[in-house]
């Protein structure tokens, strides 16, 4: 049987979304497996990272500016107030 690749993965991808990577480290190991040199096997076969997590991260969806009727002092529209985290009276 010809030498082989074995593969250790290193689950953790670099990014939660929008395109990361993951990496993993390899050895040439005979039948039995036993390490051997690198140049008895295959350098195609050796693929150390691939992309993961390539969904698009969230985005905030924001609204159009709208008029506030209250008893708010100096604050004139509903944006305003959600970043505040005012409360108005009606």
């Amino acid at each position: 049987m010809p030498p082989c690749l074995c593969y250790v993965f290193d689950c953790q991808c670099t990014a939660t979304c929008g395109g990361g990577v993951q990496k993993r480290s390899s050895t040439c190991v005979d039948s039995r497996g036993s390490e051997l040199s690198e140049s008895y096997c295959s350098a195609k076969d050796r693929l150390l990272e691939r992309e993961c997590n390539a969904d698009p991260c969230p985005v905030w969806k924001v609204h159009d500016w709208t008029a506030v009727s209250g008893n708010c002092v100096g604050v004139t529209d509903l944006k305003q107030l959600k970043m505040r985290g005012f409360f108005c009276e009606a």
